[in-house]
């Protein structure tokens, strides 16, 4: 009777306090295989198939990790005896029955069940990411120094040759179409004149568009409250304000995904009444452009490293045969037996609390892929048009 109630508390662990699909980066999922009995009593076969699914439950949320907690019971100052109670470390996502069996004495079910276990840490795996980068544009104060305006157009040339250095991302340069224009034209594409004449760029569903902005403006770094001691530690230093807007968009309707600043404060002169040291400590411009650079690079690393640690997902699609598709393929970086993660909102197993349904990737193709749920019972038709996430 013990065990039977310490059961039914894992349970509502598992089930009540399920890892939710929303959290996917910081999720990690194993499948695991287990097998629960009961006694048939009574001749009645179906609280013994429960209790024998109830069973495999409990075991699959142990195999996923489990704490023990403790408490004693007392009379008068004396232990009678220790209690342990075994909590789940995991959530069960979902489940399959692959295997039934009755004898006469015993009901015993055999289920594949995929069990989440939460990261404090999410796992970030580095993954294809497909852009195609659109016309921005640049704008400066005419109030700064000619030099660091002429020094921009350098420097926008200069950014897209690091972007294309980098190993996370693969460019596709389209700087030679306007954005808004670009926009426009893809409202009406079939009476467009651009469309019509120069065509319309192709950018699958899984890929990203971008878009940069490029400002530089006067930075006022004088604090009014403490001028004495800015003045003492920068010294009467001019500085600009080199930004850098990257707008990120999703698919093929350009569906607005990330925003990403890169910022710099740009030294350009030293204000003093002696020419020699004026000369001495203002930067020249390649010493600007490094320092630009350098920012650059780093936070291009930090944006890669940002996309890695989001969850591929996609829209869900039905065909007529009821086959089940996602607009992701191994050109961004599915694989095949990758398992996927919907929050479908409906479930009307009594065992099974989570919102999740679980899928794995049956086949890949270049912008494609086909998933299969992994319970039978799944109503495929109510999939269609869902958001699916799949984990590292």
């Amino acid at each position: 009777m013990i065990k039977f109630i310490l059961k039914i508390i894992v349970l509502l662990f598992t089930f009540f306090l399920p890892a939710k699909a929303d959290n996917i980066k910081n999720l990690n999922v194993n499948e695991v295989t287990t097998t629960g009995r009961s006694v048939i009593i009574n001749n009645d076969i179906r609280k013994a198939r429960n209790l024998a699914l109830e069973d495999a439950l409990y075991l699959a949320s142990l195999k996923g990790g489990a704490r023990v907690e403790g408490f004693s019971s007392i009379s008068k100052d004396t232990i009678i005896n220790d209690q342990s109670i075994i909590k789940p470390t995991s959530s069960i996502l979902d489940f399959k029955i692959i295997n039934e069996v009755q004898t006469n004495e015993h009901f015993q079910v055999k289920i594949l069940a995929v069990v989440g276990i939460t990261n404090q840490v999410s796992k970030c795996n580095s993954k294809p990411i497909n852009i195609t980068v659109f016309n921005g544009n640049m704008n400066s104060e005419s109030s700064l120094p000619s030099r660091l305006i002429r020094s921009m157009n350098f420097w926008y040339e200069e950014f897209f040759e690091i972007l294309k250095k980098q190993d996370g991302f693969n460019i596709i340069d389209r700087r030679d179409i306007n954005f808004k224009e670009l926009r426009k034209s893809l409202k009406n594409p079939e009476y467009d004149y651009n469309a019509i004449v120069n065509g319309l760029p192709k950018i699958e569903k899984g890929n990203y568009s971008m878009v940069p902005f490029f400002e530089l403006t006067h930075k006022n770094l004088t604090n009014p409250s403490d001028n004495l001691s800015y003045l003492s530690e920068r010294g009467q230093a001019k500085f600009a304000k080199y930004r850098i807007l990257l707008k990120f968009y999703r698919g093929s309707e350009l569906k607005s995904f990330k925003e990403f600043v890169i910022e710099h404060d740009v030294k350009f002169d030293t204000k003093t009444n002696f020419q020699f040291m004026r000369a001495l400590m203002k930067p020249n411009i390649k010493q600007i452009g490094r320092s630009i650079e350098l920012k650059t690079i780093n936070d291009l690393q930090k944006i890669i490293t940002n996309f890695n640690c989001t969850p591929l997902s996609s829209k869900i699609s039905i065909t007529q045969g009821e086959e089940i598709f996602v607009d992701l393929g191994f050109e961004q970086g599915i694989y095949n037996r990758q398992i996927g993660i919907v929050k479908s909102g409906y479930n009307k197993n009594f065992l099974k609390k989570s919102d999740n349904l679980v899928f794995y990737v049956d086949e890949v193709f270049k912008n494609k892929s086909k998933i299969i749920p992994l319970s039978d019972e799944t109503e495929i038709a109510k999939l269609d048009k869902m958001e699916i996430q799949f984990v590292e």
